[in-house]
C-alpha cells in the first residue's frame, strides 16, 4: 500500500469502489490534499505522464487501476482497500469508454452539445394497405409510412391512424412527404395530432389546381414532449 491517501473530487459520471465490499468510497482515508482524478486511456500512457500540476490522482481505463503521485512517481494504490475505478450512470459526455451509454435516461441541467450525430438508433417502415384510411401499424420512433396510391383532388384531405406503441399523448411527430426520393411538400402537406399509442395523420393537397394519384412516402420522427 502505498504511504499516502488523498481524498477524491470525483468527475461527475465516476465512482470509488471497493473490490472487497462493493460499497461506493466516498473518501480515502485522511490527507489535506483535494485532487481532482484524472482520466487516462491507457496505464502505459499514465505512468509515462509528466509530474501533474493539478492532480495527485490519476485512472487507466484499460487496467481499472487507480495511481498516486508520491512526489517523483506514480504508484498504484493498491492493498486491502482494493480501489478501482468504474463508470457511474449516467455515463458523462465526452467520455470515450464505453462508446455506448446503457442508462434509459440521461438528465441534464445545463446544455448537452455534440459535434457528431444525434438521432436514434434504427428505425422502421410500414406499408399501408387497402385505401388511405387504412390504419397503419409501426412501433418505431422513426421510420417511414407508404401510402395506398390513390387521387387526392386540390384541397381535399386524406386522414389514417398510425398505431405506434412508442407514442404518448404530448409527442410531437415531424413528418416529411416524398414521392420516390423528391420531397412533395409543394404538393401535399401532412401533420400528425398525437395520443397514448396512436395518432391520427392527415394528409391534405395543398394546391389549388392539381389532383395526385400517387403513393405517398411520409417520413417521420417521434420528439418526446412531455409538459410536466
Amino acid at each position: 500500500m502505498a504511504d499516502f491517501q488523498y481524498n477524491l473530487n470525483v468527475p461527475p459520471g465516476y465512482k470509488l469502489v471497493s473490490s472487497a465490499t462493493g460499497q461506493t468510497l466516498v473518501q480515502t482515508l485522511q490527507s489535506n490534499d483535494q485532487s481532482e482524478l484524472q482520466i487516462f486511456d491507457t496505464e502505459a500512457d499514465l505512468i509515462a505522464s509528466a509530474a501533474p500540476t493539478i492532480s495527485g490522482v490519476a485512472y487507466a481505463q484499460d487496467t481499472l487501476t487507480i495511481y498516486g503521485w508520491d512526489g517523483s512517481a506514480w504508484v498504484q494504490i493498491t492493498g486491502a482497500e482494493g480501489l478501482t475505478a468504474e463508470f457511474a450512470s449516467p455515463l458523462p459526455l465526452g467520455s470515450t469508454t464505453p462508446n455506448t451509454v446503457a442508462a434509459t435516461t440521461l438528465t441534464a441541467s445545463s446544455t448537452i452539445t455534440a459535434t457528431g450525430k444525434i438521432g436514434y438508433a434504427s428505425g422502421g417502415t410500414v406499408t399501408q394497405a387497402t385505401s388511405r384510411a387504412t390504419t397503419v401499424t409501426l412501433n418505431k420512433l422513426s421510420g417511414t409510412i407508404t401510402t395506398v396510391a390513390a387521387v387526392l383532388n386540390a384541397g381535399a384531405t386524406n386522414t389514417f391512424t398510425f398505431t405506434n406503441s412508442t407514442l404518448a399523448a404530448n409527442d410531437l411527430v415531424i413528418m416529411q412527404p416524398f414521392v420516390g426520393t423528391t420531397p412533395y411538400h409543394w404538393l401535399y402537406a401532412v401533420g400528425a395530432v398525437c395520443g397514448s399509442g396512436t395518432a391520427e395523420v392527415t394528409i391534405k393537397n395543398s394546391t389549388a389546381s392539381n389532383s395526385s394519384s400517387e403513393a405517398i412516402i411520409i417520413k417521420f420522427i417521434v420528439i418526446k414532449a412531455p409538459i410536466a
